[in-house]
Protein backbone atom coordinates (compact mmCIF):
# COMPACT_ATOMS: atom_id res chain seq x y z
CA UNK A 1 0.00 0.00 0.00
CA UNK A 2 1.31 3.46 -0.71
CA UNK A 3 1.56 6.13 1.31
CA UNK A 4 -1.81 7.64 1.18
CA UNK A 5 -3.88 5.29 -0.15
CA UNK A 6 -5.50 4.38 3.26
CA UNK A 7 -8.53 2.08 2.37
CA UNK A 8 -10.89 3.95 5.25
CA UNK A 9 -9.14 7.25 3.68
CA UNK A 10 -10.18 6.93 0.28
CA UNK A 11 -13.60 5.42 1.07
CA UNK A 12 -14.00 8.55 3.56
CA UNK A 13 -13.37 11.14 0.80
CA UNK A 14 -15.39 9.09 -1.86
CA UNK A 15 -18.49 9.12 0.29
CA UNK A 16 -18.12 13.06 1.07
CA UNK A 17 -15.25 14.80 -0.80
CA UNK A 18 -16.13 17.92 1.46
CA UNK A 19 -15.15 15.93 4.62
CA UNK A 20 -12.91 17.71 6.79
CA UNK A 21 -10.53 15.01 7.11
CA UNK A 22 -9.80 14.31 3.21
CA UNK A 23 -5.92 14.37 2.67
CA UNK A 24 -6.42 17.76 0.48
CA UNK A 25 -8.46 19.63 3.39
CA UNK A 26 -5.40 18.04 6.11
CA UNK A 27 -2.66 19.29 3.91
CA UNK A 28 -4.41 22.67 3.46
CA UNK A 29 -4.26 22.67 7.55
CA UNK A 30 -0.80 21.99 7.40
CA UNK A 31 0.25 23.89 5.07
CA UNK A 32 -1.45 27.23 6.85
CA UNK A 33 -0.38 26.13 10.13
CA UNK A 34 3.67 25.82 8.94
CA UNK A 35 3.06 29.26 7.32
CA UNK A 36 1.82 30.97 9.94
CA UNK A 37 4.62 29.43 12.40
CA UNK A 38 7.32 30.34 9.48
CA UNK A 39 6.04 33.85 9.95
CA UNK A 40 6.43 34.13 13.38
CA UNK A 41 9.22 32.24 13.86
CA UNK A 42 11.27 34.69 11.32
CA UNK A 43 10.35 37.74 13.21
CA UNK A 44 11.12 36.67 16.46
CA UNK A 45 15.39 35.82 15.87
CA UNK A 46 16.96 35.32 18.50
CA UNK A 47 20.72 34.95 18.90
CA UNK A 48 23.33 33.22 21.29
CA UNK A 49 26.12 35.47 22.63
CA UNK A 50 28.46 33.65 19.85
CA UNK A 51 25.97 34.54 17.08
CA UNK A 52 25.44 38.10 18.44
CA UNK A 53 29.41 38.30 18.31
CA UNK A 54 29.38 36.52 14.84
CA UNK A 55 27.25 38.81 13.48
CA UNK A 56 28.34 42.17 14.70
CA UNK A 57 32.15 40.75 13.83
CA UNK A 58 33.37 41.02 17.29
CA UNK A 59 34.63 38.52 20.20
CA UNK A 60 32.34 37.17 22.81
CA UNK A 61 34.35 39.28 25.08
CA UNK A 62 33.13 42.37 23.75
CA UNK A 63 29.61 41.46 23.14
CA UNK A 64 29.01 40.38 27.14
CA UNK A 65 30.85 43.91 28.00
CA UNK A 66 27.82 45.30 26.10
CA UNK A 67 25.16 43.43 27.70
CA UNK A 68 26.78 44.12 31.19
CA UNK A 69 26.78 48.20 30.82
CA UNK A 70 23.22 47.90 29.91
CA UNK A 71 23.94 49.27 25.70
CA UNK A 72 22.63 45.79 24.40
CA UNK A 73 19.69 44.12 25.95
CA UNK A 74 19.92 40.55 26.45
CA UNK A 75 17.76 37.70 28.43
CA UNK A 76 19.10 34.87 30.84
CA UNK A 77 17.66 31.28 30.42
CA UNK A 78 18.58 28.83 32.57
CA UNK A 79 19.74 31.17 34.73
CA UNK A 80 23.18 31.51 32.68
CA UNK A 81 22.79 31.46 29.30
CA UNK A 82 21.79 34.90 27.40
CA UNK A 83 19.58 35.34 23.98
CA UNK A 84 19.68 38.44 22.41
CA UNK A 85 16.76 39.00 19.99
CA UNK A 86 17.90 40.45 16.40
CA UNK A 87 15.72 43.59 16.37
CA UNK A 88 17.46 44.80 19.65
CA UNK A 89 21.35 44.12 18.24
CA UNK A 90 19.99 45.78 15.74
CA UNK A 91 18.51 48.58 17.15
CA UNK A 92 22.08 48.73 19.19
CA UNK A 93 23.52 49.33 15.46
CA UNK A 94 20.89 52.14 14.34
CA UNK A 95 22.17 53.98 17.76
CA UNK A 96 26.06 53.48 17.47
CA UNK A 97 26.29 54.46 13.67
CA UNK A 98 28.30 57.24 12.36
CA UNK A 99 25.72 60.26 11.58
CA UNK A 100 28.22 61.77 8.75
CA UNK A 101 28.10 60.45 5.15
CA UNK A 102 31.91 59.47 5.38
CA UNK A 103 34.59 58.72 8.07
CA UNK A 104 37.73 61.21 7.35
CA UNK A 105 40.80 59.53 6.78
CA UNK A 106 43.59 60.73 7.65
CA UNK A 107 46.17 60.24 5.02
Amino acid sequence: MKHGQCPAMSTCVQKNPQNSRSPIAIRKVVMLYLTKWRDYAMGDEIFTVAQTAQYLKVCDKTVRRLIASNKLVASRIGGRSLRIKKEDIDAYLAEHTNKEKGVAINE
